[in-house]
């Protein structure tokens, strides 16, 4: 398996070249990224690369000094049931809403 990281995307891709998860995102400010789209692959869902995407995701945004809104379903609940370990990555607003979830 393969990482690429992209501008505006992240994704893992197996030996055969097939895309098994993608996470699209947009620039919204110097600083900051929104989701946009989350993309796993039908067959492996529920089986933990959606969880080691995210950690990828996270891992990129502290290499990058970047602040996360999570306005997209599945990284959003992602982000709300670790907001333990992640809440240095969101902005503000979303920190306060995760908190109150």
């Amino acid at each position: 398996m393969e990482w690429i990281l992209e501008k505006e995307n992240i994704r893992a891709i197996n030996n055969h070249g097939e895309i098994l998860t993608k996470l699209e995102f947009s620039f919204v400010g110097s600083e900051v990224v929104e989701t946009k789209h989350f993309y796993i692959q039908e067959n492996i869902y529920g089986m933990g690369m959606d969880d080691l995407s995210m950690k990828v995701f996270v891992a990129f945004l502290r290499e990058k000094s970047l602040k996360v809104i999570p306005n997209e379903l599945l990284t959003n609940r992602w982000f709300q049931q670790n907001i333990n370990v992640v809440w240095d990555v969101l902005t503000q607003e979303d920190y306060q809403q995760a908190e109150a979830s």
